[in-house]
């Protein structure tokens, strides 16, 4: 779409810009809204299924806008302006720019709507890359590309390996993780279309050929930041999705909804130690 000259047209006309992989969040909430058309045609497809999807695909709306989850101490961030943009624009896109029901999305239909060619953007995470160039799942093979999310940053996340304190085999997992997280192994698991997180498996020639869209990951990581991680994350994902859902369906206003998750992340802190006066 971006490359398309009847579009690139019919942008500059409305927009007096040029239309091409945008680096401000105001650039990119234009062509969201350019691309909007006939109520068969989204600017953006969301995933507003709670608690995990939502919670996660807010955190880059929160970090393009330019706010934080919290100070170096903890202090919650979340009632800022920016969080309060963040917030306005998510509903407004869920709303107006994207498919009936998306407030109830969740990977799977987020990923269909785009795989049939009825979304502009949808941001989400890179592994789903291959599926989008496999004709098996995807009506739009060789016209998706990955780029960073436009604005001052986006969520970074990736899984992890650990072994349990209580694990009667440490031993024999330690070695299955050197096993498994080796650069030979990692490159032959992007290659069959996992989601490496060794920053040398972006650059392997091999991995290149085959999934070009490593080479953005670089660019990507260069600006993400991490969602907050501490003992009690998980029930704090927990009441972000609770909160965003309440102000998605009009049951709470913005400012209520944020309200909530700020003074629950300080007291999960507080609980956690982490919190400092």
């Amino acid at each position: 779409l971006v490359a398309d000259p009847s579009h690139q047209a019919g942008f500059k006309a409305k927009y007096g810009m040029d239309l091409k992989e945008p680096t401000s969040w105001d650039e990119y909430m234009k062509q969201v809204s350019y691309f909007t058309k006939n109520g068969t045609e989204y600017g953006v497809v969301n995933q507003g299924s709670k608690a995990d999807p939502i919670a996660m695909e807010w955190s880059n709306y929160l970090y393009a806008n330019g706010g934080r989850f919290h100070d170096e101490n903890w202090h919650g961030e979340l009632t800022s302006d920016a969080a309060k943009q963040a917030l306005k624009d998510y509903i407004h896109n869920l709303q107006d720019h994207g498919p009936v029901g998306a407030a109830s999305f969740s990977f799977d239909e987020a990923f269909n709507v785009a795989a049939q060619g009825q979304a502009y953007s949808y941001l989400t995470y890179n592994w789903f890359m291959p599926s989008y160039e496999d004709s098996s799942q995807s009506a739009v093979v060789g016209k998706m590309a990955l780029a960073p999310v436009p604005g001052n940053g986006s969520l970074n996340g990736a899984w992890g390996w650990a072994i349990p304190t209580s694990s009667p085999n440490a031993e024999a997992a330690w070695e299955f993780i050197k096993w498994v997280e080796s650069p030979e192994i990692v490159a032959k698991r992007a290659l069959m279309g996992g989601a490496p997180t060794r920053s040398d498996a972006f650059s392997n020639p091999e991995v290149l050929a085959k999934y070009p869209h490593y080479d953005a990951l670089n660019r990507i990581l260069a600006s993400a930041k991490n969602f907050p991680v501490f003992t009690y994350t998980p029930q704090f994902v927990e009441v972000m999705g609770t909160e965003l859902s309440k102000a998605v369906i009009g049951e709470k206003s913005i400012d209520d909804a944020l309200a909530t998750m700020n003074s629950e992340l300080e007291a999960l802190a507080k609980k956690d130690g982490v919190y400092k006066n």
